[in-house]
């Protein structure tokens, strides 16, 4: 029997999370038929052998040639589901109503997406607990959004155009219908939220739904954490025209104010001294870093220089 919905797992070296993962989602308590496709980047740790235990339909492809977007169109076209839904091998379905949390909003023919809540990971750093708390998809209260008005929305701040597309295929679903019509951006960054402009331009709406949630988070290296940054200004300046920091003094105010705050933060922390002390050192380096980052990607992308892949990210 044809699936109604198609579950899309982009994999490398997943490991015990991946694992995880795929037995959160066979639990699911269901009445709709589904599938579960990955594509594999070239995994060495046993990850293959996981895919075919939980009868994961997979498709293999070299690592050099992952891409956010256009790895996600790839497996899409293969899917056989109306629905799409899209996640990551470390994110972990939130109980067994996960499934149905993240497709009932469908019902409405106008939702083009629905994307998850993200909740941080126990032993993950202050940082990244504050900076998935500021981000759209950790709020506890359903949105929708929709553009009304074209003209209205061209007159909006840039992060006000931003927030109003948020969407983040960590834990999303699409229709595919309208995938059809709007492929994801072949993109290393950022082909969320631009997938989610374009249909909101288009007249369908986005849903953000809270009780479809999953658990996940990173400790990055705070050197990945300046390249990641770097990009993801860089794109948002081409999708929005968004610029957080555009100039050197607002480079030396904002990590000033940043580094004051994240400090205090940790400071003020219950937290041993030995984890106190690595929390510390973040929250002076990505204080700076994180800002200069901005500061360097407007800066590039007003000379109109190539966006290259940023390594390790």
């Amino acid at each position: 029997m044809k699936p109604a919905i198609s579950i899309i797992i982009p994999t490398f070296n997943g490991g015990a999370k991946l694992r995880a993962c795929l037995e959160a989602i066979r639990a699911q308590k269901t009445g709709a038929a589904f599938e579960i496709l990955a594509v594999d980047s070239g995994s060495t740790d046993g990850t293959l052998e996981t895919l075919a235990e939980f009868g994961v339909r997979t498709y293999r492809i070299d690592r050099k040639s992952f891409n956010h977007g256009g790895t996600r169109n790839f497996a899409i076209e293969k899917a056989d589901g109306d629905l799409i839904v899209l996640t990551v091998q470390d994110a972990l379905p939130q109980g067994e109503g996960w499934l149905d949390a993240l497709t009932a909003p469908f019902a409405d023919e106008r939702i083009a997406g629905v994307y998850g809540r993200q909740i941080p990971r126990e032993n993950v750093d202050l940082m990244t607990k504050k900076r998935l708390a500021e981000w759209a998809a950790s709020r506890e209260t359903q949105q929708v959004s929709e553009i009304a008005d074209r003209a209205e929305y061209e007159k909006l701040p840039a992060l006000e155009k931003y927030m109003l597309c948020a969407f983040d295929n960590v834990c999303s679903c699409v229709r595919k219908s309208v995938w059809q019509e709007h492929h994801f951006p072949v993109a290393n960054f950022a082909e969320d939220v631009e997938w989610a402009r374009d249909v909101l331009l288009d007249g369908h709406k986005i849903v953000y739904e809270p009780a479809a949630a999953v658990v996940h988070s990173h400790r990055r290296p705070v050197r990945y954490e300046y390249h990641r940054t770097y990009i993801s200004a860089r794109r948002l300046y081409r999708i929005f025209g968004y610029a957080a920091v555009h100039s050197l003094r607002e480079l030396l105010h904002h990590s000033f104010y940043y580094i004051k705050d994240n400090v205090s933060m940790v400071w003020n922390s219950d937290l041993g001294t030995g984890e106190k002390t690595r929390n510390l050192y973040r929250a002076f380096a990505l204080g700076f870093l994180e800002t200069y980052a901005q500061f360097r990607a407007y800066r590039h992308e007003r000379k109109d220089r190539p966006l290259k892949k940023q390594r390790g990210v």
